[in-house]
């Protein structure tokens, strides 16, 4: 299991050579939300999941495979109409994420250089990192989103970044299983596959 963007930027594209150095496994892709993924982990409905979510539960254990850094995020063109250069100018601004919780910021908000709570204008909730970034894209809002995911907006100039001297926090994708599943050394043998090629 996994999310939509990583799997199909990255575990779709790296199929043949997992099924190459693993040939005694059948591998097969199930896209799904954080919470949803590690619900089916959890009742069996999935053997794995690739994910950055937070584990809130002694029952699932993680093997790191890759760190995710991330970026806070605006359309060039949003940006020079209404700069988001001090704390005060978040209030012209919309924060987009994909959900209430604010997955995505939390990155930026506890930074412990972050300069305390930003006050935006509105928020907007998308359910997808995909479709944050496209309305990002489309000069609705500003996000924090994967650096993998950007990369090339970013260096394209069509997304600056957004208060770039604050550093963000960091997370890891991680091979999550049930801790009671005998099948740790399989999970590590594939976790070392997954650690050997990059996210693009």
């Amino acid at each position: 299991g996994t999310r939509f963007e990583l799997g199909l930027s990255w575990l779709v594209p790296l199929l043949d050579r997992l099924r190459e150095a693993h040939p005694y496994l059948t591998i097969n892709l199930y896209f799904g939300s954080g919470p949803e993924l590690l619900h089916r982990l959890r009742v069996m409905a999935l053997d794995a999941v690739i994910t950055s979510a937070r584990l809130a539960t002694p029952l699932l254990e993680a093997l790191n495979l890759h760190e995710e850094a991330y970026v806070f995020v605006g359309a060039r063109a949003l940006l020079r109409r209404r700069p988001l250069a001090t704390p005060d100018d978040a209030a012209a601004h919309t924060l987009l994420d994909v959900d209430d919780e604010l997955p995505l910021y939390r990155y930026f908000a506890e930074s412990p250089a972050a300069p305390g709570p930003l006050r935006f204008a509105a928020h907007g909730f998308l359910g997808l990192g995909a479709a944050v970034k496209a309305r990002v894209l489309g000069g609705h809002g500003v996000a924090v989103l994967p650096r993998y995911l950007v990369e090339a907006e970013l260096g394209r100039g069509r997304l600056l970044p957004i208060l770039p001297a604050i550093p963000l926090l960091s997370d890891h994708f991680r091979l999550v299983f049930r801790r009671d599943d005998p099948r740790r050394a399989v999970f590590e043998e594939l976790a070392a596959t997954l650690r050997a090629t990059p996210i693009t």
